[in-house]
């Protein structure tokens, strides 16, 4: 009997022993992992910190670089501004390409006129006189280029040293529909006429876009005003 009891006894002792060691075991292993785990999380945030530290560093080094770039574009000396360099003026005369002077003429009425009246249109110029063959062999041609064109140029006829009386004879004998000026003598500053008839025909600026001496046909008329016309629209 007692022998049954002291085996009992011992069972008991020996189920215990075993439930505890089990139980350490366990918490040791746990305590173990947590170990590890907390090492791990160490370790992961150690990396998180230097690469933010890394990218940090990164954007400073860019910030510096955009820094020192601004700072050398704005050293940078501005380029002056080139000035225009100006128009060199056209010279006075009758010949293409020529500014015409802008003389005065008067008119039936006595009235003074210039060249300068006209800016902006196409001037056809013809100076003549009463006794003047070829300026009379050229007027049917200049006038029926006229009737064509008198709605988008000027035309005039200017008489040297003749005097309104004469002028507006020769108009009614030959039905000149052309306005008749008169200038009172062959001396036109910054023209040196020697000659007619003479014909000129200029830009709205008083530019000389054709010129004839002598009797001018009836294509160069048309060509020349035409050509004077088209360079103001």
């Amino acid at each position: 009997m007692k022998r049954k009891a002291l085996i009992a006894l011992m069972l008991i002792i020996y189920a215990l022993v075993t439930v505890t060691g089990c139980s350490f075991n366990a918490g040791n292993d746990t305590e173990t992992e947590t170990e590890d785990t907390g090492r791990d999380d160490d370790e992961s945030e150690d990396e998180d910190e230097d690469e933010e530290s890394e990218d940090k560093d990164s954007e400073d080094e860019k910030s510096e670089d955009e820094k020192e770039s601004d700072s050398e574009e704005s050293e940078k000396p501005e380029k002056p501004e080139e000035s225009e360099k100006p128009e060199k003026p056209l010279q006075v005369g009758y010949e293409v390409g020529e500014q015409v002077p802008d003389f005065e003429f008067y008119d039936a009425d006595g009235n003074l006129h210039s060249i300068s009246e006209f800016r902006g249109k196409a001037v056809y110029i013809n100076f003549f006189t009463t006794w003047c063959t070829y300026c009379f062999y050229e007027l049917p041609d200049m006038e029926e280029v006229y009737d064509i064109y008198s709605d988008d140029a000027v035309f005039i006829m200017i008489d040297l040293d003749e005097g309104p009386e004469l002028g507006q004879q020769y108009a009614k004998d030959y039905d000149v529909s052309i306005p008749i000026y008169y200038v009172d003598d062959w001396k036109i500053a910054g023209l040196s006429i020697d000659a007619v008839p003479l014909s000129i025909v200029i830009n709205g600026e008083g530019v000389v876009y054709g010129n004839q001496l002598g009797q001018a046909s009836y294509d160069w008329m048309e060509d020349s005003v035409k050509d004077a016309i088209d360079s103001v629209k």
